[in-house]
């Protein structure tokens, strides 16, 4: 077959299962899918550590400080799936390129934004940025390497969360300081971070074109990349099931996020800066562990091993959610702290199985990772809000957080069902 031929010859389009004919730029191109990652999640984290400066300088109430800190989620949720739509045909590099010039910009309006309105529109616009980022992340993968690394690629990119953590928790506390307090200042050093990286991306990066769908075995003659509808891998099944559990997994983990030091500050009398401190042990954990899983099942592993692992390391996951939330002791909160970032080691494995779906195109995947960030997020704005308002009405500040953990075990189920075997797709 041609197909064939382009393959033995370097110049094929599918995603082998080894690293040869893969150019060591892919390296390059993993680099800088880490960074934009990094700076994307550093806007999102500092925001808790500016407010109160923040607040102070415009004169916040305290729900302008909650729709400030969703908005950015808000604007992920909405423009997901018309993003992977709309951005996964145009040059996968150039994408990227934009998403991180968008990105600059709107971290220096939001640095200089003279009231309220103005910060709270600019970070709605960041988190389209941050979507605009995830099509090209999707299509530079599938452009640059072979099946066998894509788990580790997305381990490792996941795990520059934990960067982001520490960067956010320890660095933006000293710029502060050293800056006179100075949020507007803080943000305005990060935009500038955030164009050396654009600058650098806008001299070096590229793609890498190819010609078919990546999973090749089930490739129908005559079939090309371009002639697939992108609508189609919204049928498949397993896309559905990691976006439940994405949205169940989010539900459970954002109040952790925003919420959880102030419960453990009026409830357990613990200062944010040692819960943040035990939020930054999640953290590193969970880099670790992603870096240690990805490598694990970097062969891909059997399908048994891999559902046993999503559905272990996600139960571990809610459990040590319930322990944070409920714990009055010192060493077990930072143990279950350490315990929940290890449950996050699941991540890289998720975000290949949009990866493997029979005769998927680099377009089809990135409207498939496009949909299930979408649905996720939904997550991500529903569970601080429903505990929120709980804590509203019913005056309790633990048992919202608990039931809003038992929301994770979606993941767990889904994990159970997917890594199907599929027919004439090849073996594991």
């Amino acid at each position: 077959m041609r197909l064939q031929k382009r393959q033995r010859s370097g110049k094929g389009s599918g995603i082998d299962s080894g690293a040869g004919g893969y150019p060591k730029f892919r390296f390059v191109v993993l680099a800088f899918l880490g960074l934009s990652n990094i700076l994307n999640s550093l806007i999102m984290l500092s925001l808790g550590i500016m407010l109160p400066n923040i607040s102070e300088d415009l004169g916040l109430s305290s729900s302008q400080q909650g729709f400030l800190g969703s908005s950015m989620f808000i604007g992920t949720m909405l423009m997901s799936l018309p993003a992977g739509l709309w951005l996964s045909k145009p040059d996968a590099s150039r994408v990227l390129l934009g998403a991180l010039a968008f990105g600059t910009a709107f971290v220096i309006v939001q640095a200089w934004a003279p009231n309220y309105t103005v910060l709270l529109l600019a970070r709605l616009a960041f988190g389209v940025a941050i979507v605009a980022r995830q099509p090209a992340r999707a299509v530079l993968t599938a452009q640059w390497f072979p099946k066998r690394e894509i788990v580790l690629v997305n381990g490792l990119v996941n795990t520059t969360y934990g960067a982001s953590a520490v960067i956010a928790l320890l660095l933006t506390p000293f710029l502060q300081v050293w800056l006179n307090d100075s949020w507007r200042w803080t943000l305005t050093i990060y935009g500038i971070i955030f164009m050396a990286v654009t600058l650098v991306w806008a001299i070096i990066g590229k793609e890498r074109r190819t010609e078919a769908p990546i999973n090749v075995p089930g490739l129908r003659d005559g079939q090309g990349a371009e002639e697939a509808s992108p609508w189609g891998v919204l049928k498949d099944r397993d896309v559905w099931m990691v976006s439940m559990g994405m949205m169940g997994m989010l539900v459970m983990e954002f109040p952790l996020l925003t919420l959880w030091p102030t419960l453990m500050l009026h409830e357990r009398g613990i200062e944010e800066t040692v819960s943040g401190g035990m939020l930054l042990a999640a953290a590193i954990s969970e880099g670790i562990g992603n870096v240690v899983l990805s490598t694990m099942f970097m062969s891909r592993g059997s399908r048994g091993m891999r559902r046993a692992a999503v559905a272990g390391l996600v139960t571990l996951l809610v459990g040590t959610a319930v322990g944070m939330n409920m714990s009055t002791s010192m060493p077990l909160l930072w143990t279950y702290a350490a315990l929940h970032g290890v449950g996050f080691s699941f991540i890289g494995l998720i975000w290949t199985v949009p990866f493997e779906i029979p005769e998927i195109t680099h377009r089809q995947i990135a409207v498939a990772s496009g949909f299930i960030e979408g649905v996720g997020r939904l997550g991500g704005v529903l569970g601080p809000a429903f505990v929120g308002i709980a804590w509203d009405v019913t005056g309790d500040r633990v048992w919202p957080m608990v039931i809003s953990s038992f929301f994770g075990l979606t993941m767990a189920a889904a994990g159970l069902m997917l890594f199907r075997d599929r027919s004439g797709a090849g073996k594991d």
